[in-house]
């Protein structure tokens, strides 16, 4: 195994890991250390709760699947999980965060390149499939970037044409 496989496999166990705290989070701390990490309000804890869990769930799932790609040296899973991840980052920092993308996106963008860089070493993406990941990867991440801005515009004029509705305060 080459320095850059051993790589790219212990940077999609260091992602996958840190999806599984961002799940525990989004599940099990909830209601506790994770208002601080999520900005959430005290009031919308239980309203937002059941929707935090499922998002939990999807970052287990993702964990698992780099995780496992990297138990079982899956060069295409080594590419694609990381990627979600990444793509997710994208979406986030450009809608409600700047600091998830070097928090989530980083690390992970990092274990893509490195994968795809394993993947070529290896002759297991052959016939420039790993170009073709890349491309993807990157059409992905603007996509979602833009996909967020849009977003958050929209959600700023949801917010205040709901503030205009709101009856006032006596």
């Amino acid at each position: 195994m080459s320095a850059v496989e051993t790589a790219a496999r212990v940077l999609n166990v260091i992602v996958g890991l840190e999806h599984v705290w961002i799940m525990s989070l989004e599940t099990i701390l909830w209601r506790t250390k994770a208002r601080a990490v999520f900005r959430t309000r005290s009031s919308d804890l239980n309203s937002t709760a059941g929707m935090a869990a499922q998002q939990g769930i999807y970052n287990l799932f993702l964990a698992i699947g780099s995780i496992q790609s990297a138990a079982i040296i899956d060069y295409r899973g080594l590419v694609m999980y990381p990627s979600f991840m990444f793509w997710a980052a994208c979406f986030g920092s450009t809608s409600i965060l700047p600091k998830i993308f070097p928090v989530q996106g980083g690390p992970a963008l990092i274990a893509v390149v490195v994968s795809l860089v394993a993947m070529d070493e290896s002759g297991g993406g052959g016939g420039g499939e790993s170009v073709h990941f890349a491309i993807g990867v990157f059409v992905g991440a603007v996509v979602l970037s833009i996909a967020g801005l849009e977003w958050k515009k929209r959600d700023k004029v949801a917010r205040e044409v709901g503030e205009q509705m709101l009856p006032e305060k006596k």
